[in-house]
């Protein structure tokens, strides 16, 4: 009869944990980027997640961005910190590709189905939907 509950009880953390991992897969994909940087600069971007990384690459946006820009259409590591159900936290390595390309990281928050809002640690604003 103890071994009744013990399997029950097994059974059930094992459903937990596998509700929890499809919330945190939920983020992988490839993702639409917009916003602006701390100094009001437009950013519009395209940011690929799978697991704990991904990539980055910086589009040009309203003409804003010199055309010589070497930081342009460059896939940039992206390193997930954290990915709960509440909050995605990822980190993107620019210089480790071009020196003096964006090094930031970024928080945001589920605001619908397929849609994050947030902000990087410099005060950037950053909006993401799920292309």
């Amino acid at each position: 009869m103890r071994t009744i509950p013990v399997v029950l009880l097994a059974s059930a953390f094992a459903a937990t944990a596998s509700a929890q991992d499809a919330s945190v897969a939920s983020y992988d994909g490839t993702w639409a980027m917009s916003g602006s940087a701390a100094d009001g600069r437009p950013i519009n971007a395209e940011l690929v997640l799978k697991g704990d990384g991904g990539t980055w690459r910086l589009y040009a946006s309203g003409g804003v961005a010199r055309k010589g820009n070497p930081c342009l259409m460059k896939e940039f590591p992206v390193d997930v910190q954290k990915r709960t159900a509440d909050a995605l936290t990822f980190h993107v390595d620019g210089p480790k590709v071009v020196a003096g390309c964006n090094e930031f990281t970024a928080t945001l928050k589920p605001v619908g189905a397929n849609a994050l809002d947030g902000t990087t640690e410099g005060g950037g604003t950053l909006h993401i939907e799920r292309k």
